[in-house]
């Protein structure tokens, strides 16, 4: 299809279909606004728009965003952003997909896409971008790390990567922050790490008391620490970005493959409140924000449910759930039951409430009672 913009310019395009009623179509939508597809910036200009807002957040954000700029220019890389349609956001939600990336990582990239998209309007670049559709999310997992798994981890796990694991399987921090952790956010004399709340997703910082094995791990850092080496925890000098070749060998060979760093969390917070530890607490221990994130964290195990149904098993086997409740139903003429009115609608009294089982004349109502009555028939 060829036509020309509002300034004259010769422009091409591909319906991407063979019915000529469809390029049609496309001809009407293009010559109905042509001003709108002068642009000659491509998904290259976006992006770097975006990366330059991520690198005024931070280092943090800024590798994120990297590695969602990377995944979307294999598909997108010199194309212009007019040319840019949802059928394109489609095929490489399909093409991801195939590839073994999970909803989740998918939605982000096209999150991603649709915030450059975003960007370039506010640029002018384009007048309205193309809408995103979003791909249904697997359910959050719902995994836990048992002591034994834990410990069979990290016995496979790489020496530098076992402190890391110690330190979030005693703490509940995320990898990331793990990761992060300098030299300077650690307080020896004072036996604190302090996380800046510019190093957590959440924006919130939080001090962490080193007890229990966490001290013994901070020792293991120090013998490990060279000059000039600011980060805690680090694979030979060098920073630890990437987790998943040296996790996924030593789940392989500790027979519990599919486990997550991430699982280690979801852990913690399971601990924390099966130790009795305020909820309150725990989330400040955890650094979680909302209330609804924690307790979706918190989730009830086959053994916790099995743990109940033992505890109510006993209760009744022991004969302790015997009281002086009466039901409707009870022995007819029972003092103590409730009576039925001709359509059925229990008549509660006051012969069957504790306090009226006693001695004729204890009712504490009672006087009270009668002074209404006889107000009554004063009136």
């Amino acid at each position: 299809m060829v036509w020309y913009d509002g300034q004259g310019h010769k422009q091409r395009e591909s319906s991407r279909s063979t019915d000529k009623a469809a390029a049609l179509n496309l001809l009407r939508q293009r010559l109905s606004n042509p001003a709108q597809h002068t642009t000659e910036q491509t998904f290259d200009d976006m992006a770097a728009l975006y990366l330059e807002e991520h690198r005024l957040k931070g280092s943090r954000s800024l590798e994120w965003a990297e590695d969602r700029v990377n995944h979307l220019c294999k598909m997108f890389a010199g194309v212009r952003i007019i040319r840019i349609t949802p059928g394109d956001m489609q095929r490489y939600r399909s093409r991801r997909l195939k590839e073994g990336a999970s909803a989740g990582t998918v939605n982000r990239d096209l999150g991603a896409l649709g915030r450059m998209l975003t960007l370039a309007q506010q640029q002018g670049w384009i007048q309205q971008k193309p809408r995103l559709q979003r791909q249904q999310e697997a359910d959050p997992r719902q995994g836990f790390v048992e002591h034994a798994q834990y410990l069979a981890i990290c016995q496979h796990l790489p020496v530098d990567y076992q402190d890391a694991l110690d330190f979030g399987y005693y703490s509940g921090w995320q990898k990331g922050e793990i990761t992060a952790l300098a030299w300077d956010m650690a307080d020896l004399q004072s036996g604190t790490v302090r996380l800046p709340p510019s190093s957590n997703k959440a924006r919130q910082g939080r001090v962490l008391v080193l007890s229990d094995l966490l001290p013994a791990v901070i020792q293991r850092r120090i013998q490990c620490r060279t000059a000039g080496q600011l980060l805690l925890f680090h694979d030979r000098g060098r920073a630890i970005r990437d987790w998943r070749k040296a996790w996924r060998s030593a789940t392989v060979v500790a027979d519990c493959p599919g486990v997550l760093f991430h699982d280690i969390r979801r852990t913690v917070v399971r601990n924390l409140i099966r130790a009795g530890v305020p909820e309150r607490m725990a989330m400040a221990v955890t650094g979680h924000k909302t209330r609804e994130v924690f307790d979706r964290y918190n989730i009830v195990t086959e053994r916790d449910v099995a743990l109940a149904t033992a505890q109510l098993a006993s209760y009744v086997e022991s004969g302790q759930n015997t009281d002086n409740t009466r039901t409707v139903g009870q022995t007819p003429g029972d003092g103590n039951s409730l009576q039925l009115d001709g359509r059925g609608v229990a008549q509660p009294g006051i012969a069957h409430l504790p306090w009226a089982q006693g001695v004729g004349g204890s009712n504490p109502l009672a006087p009270t009672i009668r002074r209404t009555s006889a107000r009554s028939s004063n009136g």
